[in-house]
């Protein structure tokens, strides 16, 4: 559904402890669809990210604020050993500017609060009017409806990631067509 829907990937949960996601889950929709998929998980070793990309997964999240200097160093560099993406995930500007310096192509700005885990799309301009550096720039959490997806493309998002929303919808796969539809044409009009 999401694909017909025009999604340009799917995020899979496959923390278990957390979410009560598993690999499994990456496998099914591995071989049920041919979108790019990412694995949303708590990456903290690189042997996760070649365990994802057998698995089926296109992209891996990388979270800057469980992943010290080093590891972060490393896990990019298993990413392009492994031939995959990375959604590198930040919460504030210092996050933001550690991961453009890793490296990262792809930056996702959590809009909920770790400490708190309340949401505020603002977070995105913030971050995202303070780092200038040519990435793709992806807003993340707190996105409910179609008028706060138009507010964060224009904000600079170049893309959205929705979750929760979808899944609360009777109909998940037209939930995303109305995302999908208002993205495409804020990012037109944003040039």
């Amino acid at each position: 559904a999401y694909a017909e829907a025009g999604a340009a990937g799917i995020s899979v949960l496959t923390d278990g402890p957390s979410f009560g996601g598993s690999l499994a889950d990456l496998q099914r929709a591995a071989t049920g669809c041919d979108l790019p998929l990412l694995r949303k998980d708590f990456i903290v070793d690189p042997l996760q990210i070649a365990e994802a990309r057998i698995a089926g997964a296109h992209w891996v999240l990388l979270i800057v604020a469980v992943l010290d200097g080093r590891r972060l160093d490393e896990c990019l560099a298993a990413v392009d050993r492994v031939g995959a993406g990375a959604l590198v995930e930040v919460h504030d500007v210092a996050e933001a500017r550690r991961a453009v310096e890793a490296g990262a192509e792809c930056i996702g700005v959590n809009n909920r609060d770790l400490r708190t885990l309340t949401t505020d799309i603002s977070t995105f301009a913030r971050i995202r009017s303070a780092v200038s550096d040519p990435v793709v720039w992806v807003a993340e959490s707190g996105i409910h409806d179609v008028a706060d997806a138009r507010t964060l493309v224009g904000e600079g998002a170049d893309s959205i990631l929705v979750g929760e929303e979808f899944m609360r919808s009777p109909d998940p796969g037209a939930r995303c067509a109305e995302f999908v539809a208002v993205v495409s044409e804020a990012g037109s009009a944003r040039g």
